[in-house]
């Protein structure tokens, strides 16, 4: 392994540690669990209309719904727990000893981003097994498993890779506490308001990052919201939004480099 790869390893590994002790990451996560369970799920009902769903429509079709329908809410999570990650740095004086090591900015900065996305990803995980657990009891068939890491990957990771490149720059341009306000008002009217009934929204274009619209294009889910979507605008969707990710990472380096100079 050169230096260069242990570098971004090992700030890997420190921010993925720092980020999964804490306890503000569980507690969300738990609350919002709790939430989906009993509201958006039906509580104990959510077996029996697992059972339900399982009648009327395929395996694969049951798992991509339940991964779509977490995707409404838990990116909320990754994206106000992930927002004051740089800001944390500065305020401790953290960031100035991070710019003494031989690592460059850009390195340091997409190691920041693995690292607290995967730990923030371990409790987000966990909520979506325990109702894919749900699935995979009532349907008795372990490709749930398989199904789900397939449904993830192409639903929901865009959107939470574009969401977490959003929570690391913008609180280094604008207040913390502002930056979540309007990141919650964002996801809100963004992503949940499907039927554009009450004003006009992006949830039914290409930079919804909740997954939906990918979701409606590759396997038909909520088409009675948003009607047929043709494979390539999901495809375009996944594309767009993992460029903008990409693209806002690379300015961001770009402007901490200028700031750690001036």
């Amino acid at each position: 392994m050169s230096s260069a790869q242990a570098q971004f390893f090992g700030i890997c590994r420190y921010e993925f540690s720092m980020q999964l002790r804490r306890p503000s990451l569980w507690i969300f996560f738990g609350l919002l669990a709790t939430y989906g369970y009993f509201v958006m799920g039906g509580g104990p009902s959510l077996f029996a209309t697992t059972q339900q769903e399982l009648a009327t429509h395929s395996l694969i079709y049951t798992v991509v719904d339940s991964v779509a329908s977490g995707e409404l809410l838990l990116p909320l999570c990754v994206g106000c727990l992930l927002a004051d990650r740089l800001v944390r740095d500065r305020r401790v004086k953290v960031d100035e000893l991070f710019n003494t090591m031989r690592a460059p900015v850009q390195r340091r900065l997409w190691g920041k981003y693995v690292g607290s996305l995967a730990a923030t990803l371990v409790p987000l995980l966990i909520v979506f097994s325990f109702f894919q657990g749900h699935i995979l009891v009532a349907s008795h068939n372990v490709l749930v498993i398989p199904l789900f890491i397939g449904a993830f990957l192409l639903v929901a990771l865009p959107g939470i890779l574009f969401v977490t490149a959003f929570s690391l720059a913008c609180p280094m341009v604008m207040p913390l506490p502002l930056y979540q306000f309007l990141f919650a008002g964002y996801w809100l009217w963004g992503n949940l308001f499907l039927k554009q009934q009450v004003l006009p929204t992006l949830s039914r274009t290409i930079l919804t990052p909740s997954g939906a619209l990918i979701a409606n294009g590759f396997f038909g889910v909520n088409t009675d919201l948003l009607g047929i979507t043709p494979p390539l605008a999901a495809v375009a969707s996944m594309i767009v939004l993992v460029s903008i990710a990409a693209l806002v990472m690379l300015l961001l380096g770009r402007w901490l480099k200028w700031q750690q100079w001036h």
